[in-house]
Protein backbone atom coordinates (compact mmCIF):
# COMPACT_ATOMS: atom_id res chain seq x y z
CA UNK A 1 0.00 0.00 0.00
CA UNK A 2 1.56 3.44 -1.15
CA UNK A 3 1.60 6.78 0.42
CA UNK A 4 1.67 10.19 -1.43
CA UNK A 5 4.78 11.86 -0.79
CA UNK A 6 5.25 15.72 -2.03
CA UNK A 7 8.71 16.78 -2.01
CA UNK A 8 9.53 20.67 -3.96
CA UNK A 9 10.40 18.27 -6.74
CA UNK A 10 7.78 16.12 -8.15
CA UNK A 11 4.28 14.55 -6.45
CA UNK A 12 5.34 11.10 -6.48
CA UNK A 13 3.62 7.61 -5.01
CA UNK A 14 5.84 5.58 -2.37
CA UNK A 15 5.47 1.67 -2.69
CA UNK A 16 7.64 -0.01 -0.33
CA UNK A 17 11.52 1.52 -0.08
CA UNK A 18 11.72 3.09 -3.29
CA UNK A 19 9.92 6.09 -4.99
CA UNK A 20 8.54 5.83 -8.48
CA UNK A 21 6.48 7.83 -10.77
CA UNK A 22 2.80 8.98 -10.23
CA UNK A 23 0.79 6.08 -10.92
CA UNK A 24 -2.05 5.81 -13.64
CA UNK A 25 -4.30 7.60 -11.10
CA UNK A 26 -2.51 10.32 -10.98
CA UNK A 27 -1.72 10.33 -14.71
CA UNK A 28 -5.67 9.96 -15.80
CA UNK A 29 -6.79 13.02 -13.01
CA UNK A 30 -3.82 15.29 -14.08
CA UNK A 31 -5.14 14.53 -17.82
CA UNK A 32 -9.06 15.33 -16.47
CA UNK A 33 -8.24 17.92 -14.94
CA UNK A 34 -6.48 19.63 -17.71
CA UNK A 35 -9.18 19.10 -20.05
CA UNK A 36 -11.90 20.48 -17.71
CA UNK A 37 -9.91 22.86 -16.86
CA UNK A 38 -7.21 24.03 -19.49
CA UNK A 39 -6.99 27.36 -17.38
CA UNK A 40 -6.84 26.41 -13.71
CA UNK A 41 -4.70 22.86 -13.95
CA UNK A 42 -2.41 24.46 -11.49
CA UNK A 43 -3.25 22.61 -8.39
CA UNK A 44 -3.28 24.05 -4.86
CA UNK A 45 -1.73 21.54 -2.07
CA UNK A 46 -1.48 23.91 0.42
CA UNK A 47 -1.32 27.09 2.05
CA UNK A 48 0.92 28.73 4.61
CA UNK A 49 0.09 32.77 6.62
CA UNK A 50 3.05 34.47 6.15
CA UNK A 51 4.40 38.26 7.75
CA UNK A 52 1.76 40.62 8.72
CA UNK A 53 2.50 43.72 6.93
CA UNK A 54 1.08 47.45 7.57
CA UNK A 55 -1.45 47.11 4.54
CA UNK A 56 -0.96 43.88 3.23
CA UNK A 57 -0.63 40.41 5.05
CA UNK A 58 1.49 37.57 3.11
CA UNK A 59 0.41 33.87 2.17
CA UNK A 60 2.86 31.02 0.92
CA UNK A 61 0.66 28.65 -1.61
CA UNK A 62 2.55 25.86 -2.88
CA UNK A 63 1.49 25.08 -6.13
CA UNK A 64 2.14 21.85 -8.61
CA UNK A 65 3.11 23.00 -11.96
CA UNK A 66 1.44 21.00 -14.53
CA UNK A 67 3.95 20.61 -17.13
CA UNK A 68 6.59 19.58 -15.19
CA UNK A 69 4.67 18.18 -12.12
CA UNK A 70 7.27 20.20 -9.69
CA UNK A 71 5.69 21.71 -6.44
CA UNK A 72 6.88 25.67 -6.18
CA UNK A 73 5.99 28.23 -3.45
CA UNK A 74 4.05 31.08 -4.34
CA UNK A 75 4.05 34.44 -2.48
CA UNK A 76 0.67 36.41 -2.62
CA UNK A 77 -0.07 39.74 -0.85
CA UNK A 78 -3.35 39.47 0.19
CA UNK A 79 -5.30 42.81 0.44
CA UNK A 80 -8.39 44.44 0.43
CA UNK A 81 -9.87 45.98 -3.00
CA UNK A 82 -9.43 49.33 -3.80
CA UNK A 83 -11.24 52.50 -5.80
CA UNK A 84 -10.33 54.96 -7.81
CA UNK A 85 -12.38 57.49 -10.27
CA UNK A 86 -12.37 59.93 -13.14
CA UNK A 87 -13.98 62.99 -11.44
CA UNK A 88 -14.91 65.82 -13.40
CA UNK A 89 -15.88 68.96 -12.45
CA UNK A 90 -18.73 71.13 -13.65
CA UNK A 91 -15.94 73.26 -15.62
CA UNK A 92 -14.81 70.50 -17.52
CA UNK A 93 -11.67 70.10 -15.72
CA UNK A 94 -10.61 66.30 -14.19
CA UNK A 95 -9.59 66.80 -10.57
CA UNK A 96 -5.93 65.00 -10.13
CA UNK A 97 -3.81 64.58 -6.80
CA UNK A 98 -0.16 64.83 -6.40
CA UNK A 99 1.66 62.91 -4.00
CA UNK A 100 4.84 61.06 -2.65
CA UNK A 101 4.60 57.48 -3.50
CA UNK A 102 7.41 55.69 -1.05
CA UNK A 103 7.85 53.01 -3.87
CA UNK A 104 9.44 54.79 -6.37
CA UNK A 105 10.79 57.41 -4.13
CA UNK A 106 9.14 60.22 -6.20
CA UNK A 107 6.12 62.49 -6.75
CA UNK A 108 3.12 61.07 -8.31
CA UNK A 109 0.62 62.71 -10.42
CA UNK A 110 -2.74 60.43 -9.66
CA UNK A 111 -6.66 60.11 -9.97
CA UNK A 112 -8.17 60.05 -6.31
CA UNK A 113 -8.64 56.38 -5.28
CA UNK A 114 -7.67 54.42 -1.96
CA UNK A 115 -8.56 51.20 -0.31
CA UNK A 116 -12.22 50.12 0.17
CA UNK A 117 -13.07 49.66 3.80
CA UNK A 118 -14.44 46.36 5.48
CA UNK A 119 -18.33 46.20 4.86
CA UNK A 120 -18.32 49.39 2.45
CA UNK A 121 -19.28 49.37 -1.29
CA UNK A 122 -16.60 50.31 -3.50
CA UNK A 123 -18.71 53.19 -4.92
CA UNK A 124 -19.32 54.49 -1.36
CA UNK A 125 -15.65 54.46 -0.83
CA UNK A 126 -14.58 56.19 -4.26
CA UNK A 127 -16.94 59.22 -3.29
CA UNK A 128 -15.20 58.73 0.09
CA UNK A 129 -11.38 59.53 -0.89
CA UNK A 130 -12.46 61.91 -4.11
CA UNK A 131 -13.92 63.94 -0.59
CA UNK A 132 -11.08 63.11 1.74
CA UNK A 133 -8.13 63.91 -1.14
CA UNK A 134 -9.89 66.82 -3.06
CA UNK A 135 -12.75 67.86 -0.73
CA UNK A 136 -15.19 67.32 -4.18
CA UNK A 137 -18.22 65.80 -4.11
CA UNK A 138 -21.88 65.41 -5.48
CA UNK A 139 -21.98 64.61 -9.48
CA UNK A 140 -23.62 61.87 -11.17
CA UNK A 141 -21.53 58.72 -11.26
CA UNK A 142 -20.93 55.62 -13.47
CA UNK A 143 -19.25 52.03 -12.87
CA UNK A 144 -16.41 51.50 -15.52
CA UNK A 145 -15.49 48.14 -14.23
CA UNK A 146 -12.34 47.08 -12.62
CA UNK A 147 -8.91 45.37 -13.02
CA UNK A 148 -6.65 43.48 -11.40
CA UNK A 149 -4.22 45.40 -8.68
CA UNK A 150 -1.54 43.31 -9.53
CA UNK A 151 -2.34 39.24 -10.69
CA UNK A 152 1.36 39.07 -10.62
CA UNK A 153 1.38 38.38 -6.67
CA UNK A 154 -1.89 40.14 -5.22
CA UNK A 155 -5.20 38.78 -5.37
CA UNK A 156 -6.65 42.48 -4.71
CA UNK A 157 -9.16 44.22 -7.29
CA UNK A 158 -9.48 47.76 -8.53
CA UNK A 159 -12.70 49.36 -9.10
CA UNK A 160 -12.99 52.41 -11.74
CA UNK A 161 -15.75 55.15 -11.86
CA UNK A 162 -16.81 58.19 -13.39
CA UNK A 163 -18.28 61.09 -11.66
CA UNK A 164 -19.47 64.14 -13.90
CA UNK A 165 -19.85 67.42 -12.40
CA UNK A 166 -18.26 67.56 -8.93
CA UNK A 167 -18.31 70.16 -6.90
CA UNK A 168 -15.65 71.40 -4.64
CA UNK A 169 -17.49 71.90 -0.66
CA UNK A 170 -15.23 70.54 1.89
CA UNK A 171 -11.79 71.08 3.16
CA UNK A 172 -9.31 67.76 2.67
CA UNK A 173 -8.97 65.12 4.84
CA UNK A 174 -6.03 63.60 4.52
CA UNK A 175 -4.65 60.67 5.83
CA UNK A 176 -1.70 60.52 8.61
CA UNK A 177 1.18 59.33 5.73
CA UNK A 178 -0.14 61.63 3.05
CA UNK A 179 0.30 64.86 1.84
CA UNK A 180 -1.56 65.75 -1.06
CA UNK A 181 -1.62 68.57 -3.49
CA UNK A 182 -5.12 68.77 -5.91
CA UNK A 183 -4.04 69.64 -9.51
CA UNK A 184 -6.86 69.99 -12.12
CA UNK A 185 -6.45 69.44 -15.79
CA UNK A 186 -8.04 69.88 -18.72
CA UNK A 187 -8.54 66.55 -20.79
CA UNK A 188 -5.74 67.71 -23.29
CA UNK A 189 -3.43 68.77 -20.14
CA UNK A 190 -4.00 64.79 -19.27
CA UNK A 191 -2.81 63.37 -22.91
CA UNK A 192 0.46 65.59 -23.00
CA UNK A 193 1.17 64.78 -19.11
CA UNK A 194 0.58 60.92 -20.17
CA UNK A 195 2.81 61.32 -23.57
CA UNK A 196 5.41 62.97 -21.14
CA UNK A 197 5.02 60.48 -18.71
CA UNK A 198 4.42 62.78 -15.76
CA UNK A 199 1.33 60.61 -15.40
CA UNK A 200 2.96 56.83 -14.44
CA UNK A 201 0.84 55.39 -12.13
CA UNK A 202 -0.93 52.52 -13.98
CA UNK A 203 -4.14 52.12 -11.90
CA UNK A 204 -4.90 55.93 -13.03
CA UNK A 205 -4.07 55.13 -16.26
CA UNK A 206 -6.20 52.38 -16.61
CA UNK A 207 -9.23 54.49 -15.22
CA UNK A 208 -8.17 57.31 -17.36
CA UNK A 209 -7.87 55.62 -20.54
CA UNK A 210 -11.56 54.21 -20.25
CA UNK A 211 -12.78 57.55 -20.53
CA UNK A 212 -10.21 59.52 -22.71
CA UNK A 213 -8.54 58.40 -25.21
CA UNK A 214 -4.88 58.40 -23.90
CA UNK A 215 -2.42 57.64 -27.33
CA UNK A 216 -2.60 58.00 -30.90
CA UNK A 217 -4.30 54.53 -32.34
CA UNK A 218 -1.20 52.51 -33.70
CA UNK A 219 -3.27 49.82 -36.24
Amino acid sequence: SGGLLIRRSKVQVLEGAQNKPRDNFFTRFSFLHQSLFPMSSWIKHRSEKGPELIIFNTRYDFMENPRKGEEMKAVVLESKDSANLVAINTEGKIIMVRQLRFGTGKMSLEVPGGFIDDGEEAITAAKRELEEESGYTGGSWEYLGKIASNSVFMDAYVHHFLAKGVVKTKTTQQDAGEDIEVVEMTPDEIREAVRKEEIDHPHSLSVLARVLQLWPERL
